[in-house]
């Protein structure tokens, strides 16, 4: 169940292993991180992927609410890859 791009990053969610993997481009920003980790959220919860709407949304209320989505801690594991030459 892989996410549709969504511009520099991808998500993938299996849940037979209650497993969620994010892969971000090189130039991805604060935005699309938390995007991307906001996509998984939702996915788990809903059955179902957010769409643009749902991510334009979440940081509209969040904003309301105070929160200041330029910066943020999201703990993301760095593992770097190139596709392979063919």
């Amino acid at each position: 169940m892989i996410e549709p791009h969504h511009g520099r990053w991808i998500a993938r969610y299996i849940p037979s292993y209650d497993s969620a993997y994010v892969s971000l481009r090189n130039d991805a920003t604060f935005d699309d991180q938390l995007d991307a980790a906001f996509a998984i959220e939702y996915r788990v919860y809903h059955q179902s992927w957010p769409s643009l709407e749902d991510l334009d949304e979440f940081r509209e209320e969040m904003s309301d609410c105070g929160w200041v989505l330029d910066s943020h801690q999201l703990d993301f594991d760095e593992w770097r890859f190139r596709e392979k030459a063919t």
